[in-house]
């Protein structure tokens, strides 16, 4: 089973599109885990998904806690061996589920996906080493984090999610089982369409959270292996996060 988790803060204009997308999956065996956080909206949503033939948990937060830490809130009711992270103004193609799991059979610990512009004559996917990926991390990205599906066991084992970050939780995790031995495979294809971006448009949270993350990476054991590369890594997101790169 794979277990849906949707931080939802927007209105229900938007989360009404996004689950839609999930439920449309081809592969069935999924089950909601929702929080609202604090979007005054919570009990339209709640109403939306009783409507549907599907299993879910629904939180509804009187107070908003940040989409990381409610990531953390309703982990805990995920029942599924897959948890994949969708965000609440994004959309799914409705075979990404089913060509994941495929994807992912055997000992594969976390999958990412790379939006493609234009539909593949086949959708596939590809290994990645870990050290490739650390440097895909340190300097730039890996797609986007609505498509992100880790083993449950595996997002355990770092801790969950760092509530310290809005914006970079989802780079901090991988980077963390990328540390702790856990390959990717990376999905290619045009499977997820992405929203407007919410928090992520703001430039000054986002310069803050990278560099916060860089000085948190370079601190952790097995980091020792790319320590050399502490202050280049800096700098690049420091110009990346310019008015100039961002406008």
């Amino acid at each position: 089973m794979i277990s849906i988790l949707v931080v939802s803060k927007r209105n229900f204009r938007y989360f009404k599109k996004t689950i839609e997308s999930a439920i449309a999956q081809t592969y069935k065996d999924i089950e909601f885990l929702v929080v609202d956080d604090a979007s005054g909206e919570g009990e339209a949503k709640s109403a939306f998904l009783s409507k549907h033939n599907i299993r879910f948990n629904i939180e509804i937060n009187a107070t908003s806690i940040g989409p990381t830490a409610a990531r953390n809130q309703i982990f805990p009711k995920a029942n599924g061996d897959w948890i994949a992270i969708l965000d609440d103004d994004d959309l799914w193609h409705s075979q990404y589920l089913e060509v994941a799991v495929e994807i992912l059979r055997g000992s594969r610990a976390w999958s990412f996906c790379l939006p493609f512009p234009q539909r593949l004559p086949k959708w596939y996917s590809v290994d990645r080493e870990i050290p490739q990926v650390v440097h895909r991390l340190l300097y730039k990205g890996l797609g986007v984090g609505s498509g992100l599906i880790f083993s449950s066991n595996a997002i355990e084992s770092i801790g969950l999610f760092d509530p310290a970050f809005r914006i970079v939780s989802d780079r901090d995790a991988m980077l963390r089982l990328l540390l702790a031995g856990y390959a990717p495979v990376e999905i290619v294809g045009d499977f997820i369409t992405p929203g407007n971006g919410g928090v992520t448009h703001d430039r000054d949270l986002w310069q803050e959270e990278a560099i916060a993350l860089l000085e948190k990476f370079f601190t952790l054991p097995g980091s020792e292996l790319y320590r050399a590369e502490k202050e280049r890594a800096i700098e690049v997101w420091r110009q990346k996060l310019t008015p100039q790169f961002l406008s």
